[in-house]
C-alpha cells in the first residue's frame, strides 16, 4: 500500500499567501446606494416584528441603526429570532441570563453588558451587501460564497469574512453555512431578510489553530507536519502556511487518532499494535519508514477540491455536511491540485438527512474497501484565536463536524482515506 501511494502521487501545490494578522476590527460597509423603492427600512421592519426585537437591539448596540435605516442601500440580512438570540446571550453571559428570563432582561444585557464591538461583528457577519434572494443560491456543489460586512484585515476592504449559501440538490432546503433557513425572501425595499434558527459569533480562528491543538487529531497533525518537511509556513506550497492563511478556503476531512492508529498498525503488519501509545505512532510518521511523499499524498487526499461544469479543477472549497446530496457524488481532492496534474477521481460523498440536518455522511476513498464515516456533532468551536501562543497541552473539543473557521471547515472521519 505504501508503494502504491508513493508511486501514484504527483503533487503540484500552488503558492499560498501567508497570514500576517486576523484582527477583525468592526468596519462599515462600502456605500451601495440604489434608487429608493419606498416602504420600511430594515430597522423599522425588525422593530415591528415581535420575533425580531432582540436582533434589532443588537443592531442598536452595534451603532448600525443609521446604516440599516437607509432605504436606498441594499442588503441581505440573515436574522435569528428572539429565541436564537436568547440562546446566544445565555451562553455569552455564562448562564447568568437564564433562557426563561423575559425579553426585557435580554434587551438590558445587550444594551449594557454586551460589547458593542461584538454586537457589530455578529450583525455585520450575518449581513451581505446587495440583495440575494434564494433563487440566486442555486450553485454547483458545494455552495455560493458571499462577502460579509466583517473586514478581517484592517484597511483592506477586500479581506472579508464570508458566508456560504446553498440549496441542497436532494432536499431542496436552503442554507447559510450549515444553518437551514427558517424563513426566506422577505423583501424590504432594496433589501431582503432570510430568517435562521440559530446564531453563533463569527469564526475567530484559523483552521491550523484547531489542528494544532486538538487532542483527538495529534497523529494526523504529525502527518501534516511531516508532509511539510522542507517547508516553512512562509514557503510557497506549505500546507501549514496555507492553513494559516486567512484567505484560504479548506475542507479538511481529519482522521481521528484511532483511525490513524488502525492504518499504521495495518501497514506495519501489526508490529505496532493499535493499543500502543500515541507517541509511538507519531514517531513512526516522523521516521524514515514511510517517505515524505507518501505522507504528503495521504494528507492532501483529505483536503477537498472540485470541478466546474466545464471540467476545470477548482481549489480549494468549503463544504458543510448539508451541501452533500443523498446520492453519491465524486469530489476531487488536493491530489489533483492544481489539476490536471493527477488524473484522480477523488472521493465519494453521500449524506443522509433527518429533517434539515445531515444525520450521517460517508466518505469513500478510491482504495478503501468501505466508506469512512463523518462523526456528526456540529457543536461550534467558540474558542478565541490563540495568536502565536498555542495552549501548552492539546484540547478536547466537543464538536466533530461542520467545525467552521475563518479559512475553512473541518470534519472528523473514522477511517483514513486511501487514494491508490
Amino acid at each position: 500500500m505504501i508503494k502504491k501511494i508513493k508511486t501514484g502521487i504527483i503533487l503540484l501545490l500552488g503558492s499560498m499567501i501567508i497570514l500576517s494578522s486576523c484582527n477583525k476590527d468592526l468596519e462599515q460597509f462600502p456605500t451601495n446606494e440604489q434608487p429608493p423603492t419606498g416602504g420600511m427600512s430594515l430597522v423599522a421592519t425588525l422593530a415591528a416584528s415581535p420575533d425580531d426585537t432582540l436582533y434589532n437591539r443588537l443592531i442598536t448596540r452595534a451603532g448600525l441603526t443609521a446604516t440599516f435605516n437607509n432605504t436606498a442601500t441594499g442588503f441581505t440580512m440573515f436574522v435569528p429570532d428572539n429565541n436564537a438570540v436568547k440562546v446566544l446571550i445565555n451562553a455569552l453571559s455564562g448562564g447568568l441570563v437564564p433562557l426563561v428570563a423575559p425579553n426585557s432582561v435580554f434587551s438590558d444585557f445587550i444594551s449594557t453588558a454586551l460589547p458593542a464591538s461584538l454586537a457589530g461583528s455578529i450583525v455585520n457577519y450575518y449581513t451581505v451587501p446587495q440583495k440575494f434572494p434564494t433563487s440566486s443560491f442555486i450553485h454547483p456543489f458545494p455552495n455560493l460564497e458571499l462577502p460579509t460586512g466583517v473586514i478581517a484585515l484592517p484597511g483592506n476592504p477586500l479581506a472579508r469574512l464570508r458566508l456560504y449559501v446553498s440549496k441542497n440538490p436532494s432536499t431542496g432546503i436552503f442554507y447559510v453555512n450549515n444553518l437551514p433557513l427558517s424563513g426566506i425572501d422577505n423583501v424590504v425595499g432594496n433589501s431582503i431578510i432570510h430568517h435562521i434558527p440559530a446564531l453563533a459569533p463569527p469564526p475567530q480562528r484559523l483552521i491550523w489553530e484547531r489542528l494544532n491543538t486538538d487532542s483527538a487529531l495529534t497523529i494526523f497533525k504529525a502527518a501534516v507536519e511531516r508532509a511539510d518537511s522542507g517547508f516553512t509556513p512562509t514557503t510557497p506550497g506549505s500546507l501549514i502556511g496555507g492553513m494559516l492563511n486567512f484567505g484560504a478556503n479548506f475542507t479538511v476531512l481529519a482522521p481521528t487518532n484511532e483511525a490513524m492508529k488502525n492504518l499504521i498498525s495495518a501497514l506495519t503488519g501489526g508490529a505496532i499494535p493499535t493499543a500502543a501509545p500515541d507517541a509511538v505512532f507519531i514517531g513512526f510518521i516522523g521516521s524514515g519508514s514511510v517517505s515524505t511523499l507518501s505522507i504528503k499524498g495521504l494528507v492532501v487526499y483529505h483536503l477537498l477540491g472540485n470541478r466546474t461544469s466545464s471540467g476545470a479543477a477548482v481549489f480549494p472549497i468549503r463544504a458543510f455536511t448539508v451541501n452533500v446530496p443523498t446520492t453519491p457524488i465524486q469530489v476531487l481532492t488536493f491530489i489533483n491540485n492544481p489539476g490536471p496534474a493527477v488524473d484522480h477521481p477523488g472521493v465519494t460523498l453521500q449524506a443522509v438527512f433527518t429533517g434539515p440536518s445531515a444525520s450521517a455522511l460517508t466518505v469513500k476513498g478510491l482504495a478503501n474497501a468501505t466508506p469512512s464515516n463523518v462523526l456528526i456533532n456540529p457543536t461550534p468551536d467558540a474558542s478565541p484565536s490563540y495568536g502565536t501562543t498555542p495552549p501548552a497541552s492539546p484540547v478536547m473539543y466537543p464538536g466533530t463536524s461542520d467545525q467552521h473557521y475563518v479559512n475553512g471547515v473541518l470534519h472528523y472521519i473514522d477511517q483514513v482515506l486511501i487514494p491508490f
